[in-house]
């Protein structure tokens, strides 16, 4: 169990926003929800073989207070880095915390 003095690092929660651009598609910028008090702890590197090249993702867990409603489509940015969010707990009303699976942009060996 987490306790809330391990939660030392800050990181900002932000959404999407699409608009219209001229050429019929859309831009995504990117809106602050809040800044969060959170625990970023890194995973084994995920490795993958995409169209004959390689692909490396950093994957983090990012432990948060449960005060806040966030979603796949949200990302987090922490120390320079942008974290995309890939896999939500479930929500009870007991949870204290929520650990979020995340991954920072693909890069190309």
């Amino acid at each position: 169990m987490h306790t809330l003095n391990t939660l030392t690092q800050r990181v900002t929660l932000q959404q999407p926003v699409y608009t219209a651009n001229a050429s019929g598609g859309r831009t995504t910028t990117w809106s602050t929800v809040t800044d969060l008090w959170a625990n970023v702890t890194a995973k084994p590197l995920n490795v993958a073989v995409v169209a004959e090249q390689k692909q490396v993702a950093n994957r983090y867990t990012v432990t948060v207070r449960n005060i806040v409603t966030i979603e796949e489509s949200m990302r987090f940015l922490w120390q320079g880095r942008s974290l995309r969010v890939v896999g939500l707990p479930p929500v009870t009303a007991e949870s204290l915390y929520r650990e979020i699976d995340c991954t920072d942009a693909l890069t190309m060996e």
